[in-house]
C-alpha cells in the first residue's frame, strides 16, 4: 500500500468534516449511527466527536454542544439510566469543548464521579455493580489525571492503583476487564496508559509497554483488533489496536515503532473518503469508529511523524538492499560550534576508510525521505548529540531533528554508536541503546574520547 505524505492529516480533515457536516441540527449532539439520517444524540458519541474533531485542526465553535453536554449529564441519568459513562465522557467532552478544568460544573462532575468508588478499588458502569471493572476505572483516572493533575491522584487514589498493580503483576503484567478474566489488549492498554502519565519511569510500566506492544502486534497479524464486553446497558466495542496504539508512544523502542507502522498501515485501510474510518469487518463508517482511528493517529503524531513510519516500514523490508560498505551516517547539529566540534571526527573517520554520509544538504530538515534513504544505505550510524536549551533541572536538551534521526537508525537495525556531551539529559534520549554504545564527552576531551572511539570500530 503506498501513502503518499499528508495522507493522514488529511484523512482527519475528511473525517472531521463528515462529523461536522452530521451533526444533529435538533440538539447540536451526535448520535453512533451517521451515514443515514439523525441517530438519537448521546453524551458518549458527543464527547467523542469533539475529541475527533480538535484532532483534526479545522475550526468549529463547539458553543451548543456544551449546552447539550451540560444539560443531557442531568438529564441522561435520568432517562436512559444513572451509568457511569454519561459522566465520564460528559467530563471529556467539555474539556474537549474548552470549558474551564475549575470550573464549578466540571468540578462537581469530579467530585460526583469520586464519590462512586467501590471500597477504594475502582469503578463500574453502574451503582448497583459491587465488582470494580477496569473500562470504568480507567475512565474515571484518566480524566480526574486532566483535571486535578497526576500527583492527586497519586495520592488520592493510592489503594485503587496499588490493587490494579497487584493484579496485573500477577499475570505477568497483563489485564482482563474484571478480575478472573481473560487477559485483553484493551484493558491491559488503559492500565498503560495509566501508569505512563502516572508513573513514568517505573519498570512496571515498562514490563507492561513490552507486553502491550507484543500483543498488538498479534491483534493485527491474527485479525483480532476489537474486543466486546457486556457492561450495563450496552455491548461496549473496544477498539483494542487504536488504546494500544496511543498506549505504546510513551516509549520509542524498535518494537513500538513496528508495531505503529502495522498499526498504521492497518487504519489506512479503513479510511472511506468523503466520510471516515469504518469499523474493521463492517462496512459502515461512524461516529466510534471515527473517534477511536483518530484517537490512535493523533498519538502517534504527538510522537513521531506518520508518513515516517510508513516510510520506515518500507525500508525495512529491504534494510539490506544497496547498503554501501564500511560507510557511516554522521548525525550532528548544524549550529557552528558543533560543526566545528564533529569536522575533527569526520576527518579521523575517512582517514581509516569509512565513507561518512551526512544530512547537512538536506533541503527539507527533519526526518525526509532525503535523510531516511541516506541512513538506510549506510552501515552504520554514529551521532553527536551536544547541548542545545537548558532545562529547568539544570540539564540540557539535544536537538529534536537528532532524537527523529536516531530512531530512524534504530527502527532500521543499524548499530549505533553515540557521543553525548556532558550536561545532556539522558531522559530524553531514550531507552533503546545498550550503556556501552553510549560515550560520554566535554568539550575539553572529545578528541580523545574519540580515539578511544575508533579503535571500538577496529574491533
Amino acid at each position: 500500500m503506498h501513502i503518499a505524505p499528508l495522507t493522514f492529516n488529511r484523512q482527519l480533515e475528511d473525517s472531521a468534516s463528515f462529523l461536522i457536516d452530521r451533526q444533529n441540527p435538533n440538539d447540536h449532539g451526535w448520535g453512533l449511527n451517521i451515514e443515514k439520517g439523525y441517530q438519537a444524540s448521546s453524551i458518549v458519541n458527543t464527547a467523542e466527536a469533539i475529541f475527533a474533531i480538535n484532532r483534526s485542526g479545522i475550526e468549529f465553535d463547539p458553543s451548543k454542544v456544551i449546552d447539550f453536554l451540560k444539560d443531557s449529564i442531568i438529564e441522561h441519568p435520568k432517562n436512559r439510566g444513572d451509568h457511569l459513562r454519561y459522566y465520564t465522557f460528559g467530563l471529556l467532552g467539555l474539556l474537549e469543548s474548552g470549558v474551564d478544568k475549575n470550573e464549578s460544573f466540571i468540578l462537581d462532575i469530579a467530585h460526583d464521579i469520586e464519590e462512586r468508588e467501590i471500597n477504594g478499588l475502582g469503578w463500574a458502569d453502574s451503582k448497583e455493580e459491587r465488582n470494580p471493572r477496569i473500562w470504568p476505572t480507567f475512565q474515571v483516572l484518566w480524566l480526574l489525571t486532566r483535571v486535578y493533575g497526576s500527583e492527586y491522584v497519586k495520592t488520592k487514589h493510592y489503594e485503587c492503583l496499588s490493587s490494579i498493580l497487584s493484579v496485573g503483576k500477577s499475570n505477568n503484567y497483563k489485564w482482563s476487564f474484571e478480575v478472573g478474566g481473560k487477559e485483553s489488549l484493551a484493558a491491559t492498554s488503559y492500565i498503560l496508559i495509566l501508569l505512563s502519565e502516572l508513573f513514568p519511569e517505573s519498570p512496571d510500566t515498562l514490563q507492561c509497554h513490552a507486553h502491550v506492544v507484543s500483543m498488538l502486534h498479534d491483534a493485527i497479524d491474527t485479525h483480532k483488533p476489537m474486543e466486546l464486553e457486556a457492561i450495563d446497558g450496552t455491548d461496549w466495542h473496544h477498539y483494542a489496536y487504536c488504546w494500544a496504539m496511543k498506549a505504546i508512544q510513551y516509549r520509542a523502542t524498535i518494537d513500538s515503532y513496528t508495531a505503529s507502522v502495522k498499526g498504521l498501515k492497518y487504519i489506512a485501510g479503513l479510511f472511506q473518503r468523503g466520510k471516515g474510518y469504518i469499523e474493521p469487518g463492517k462496512p459502515f463508517c461512524n461516529v466510534r469508529s471515527i473517534f477511536n482511528n483518530i484517537l490512535a493517529i493523533s498519538a502517534v503524531k504527538e510522537r513521531f511523524d506518520p508518513i515516517q513510519y510508513i516510510n520506515l516500514e518500507n525500508k525495512m523490508g529491504s534494510k539490506d538492499a544497496g547498503v554501501i560498505p564500511k560507510s557511516i551516517f554522521l548525525s550532528y547539529s548544524y549550529r557552528k560550534n558543533d560543526k566545528e566540534l564533529v569536522e575533527g571526527l569526520k576527518k579521523i573517520l575517512e582517514s581509516v576508510g569509512y565513507t561518512v554520509i551526512t544530512g547537512e544538504k538536506n533541503p527539507l530538515g527533519s526526518l525526509s525521505k532525503s535523510i531516511l534513504s541516506k541512513i538506510s544505505e549506510s552501515e552504520m550510524f554514529v551521532i553527536v548529540m551536544t547541548r542545545r536549551d537548558q532545562k529547568e533541572n539544570e540539564k540540557y536538551t539535544t536537538s529534536s531533528w537528532l532524537l527523529e534521526e536516531k530512531g530512524a537508525a534504530l527502527a532500521l537495525c543499524k548499530p549505533t554508536l553515540m557521543f553525548i556531551e556532558e550536561g545532556v539529559d539522558k531522559n530524553d534520549i531514550g531507552g533503546l541503546q545498550g550503556d556501552d554504545q553510549w560515550l560520554p564527552f566535554t568539550r575539553n576531551n572529545f578528541s580523545s574520547v574519540v580515539a578511544d572511539a575508533i579503535t571500538m570500530l577496529s574491533k
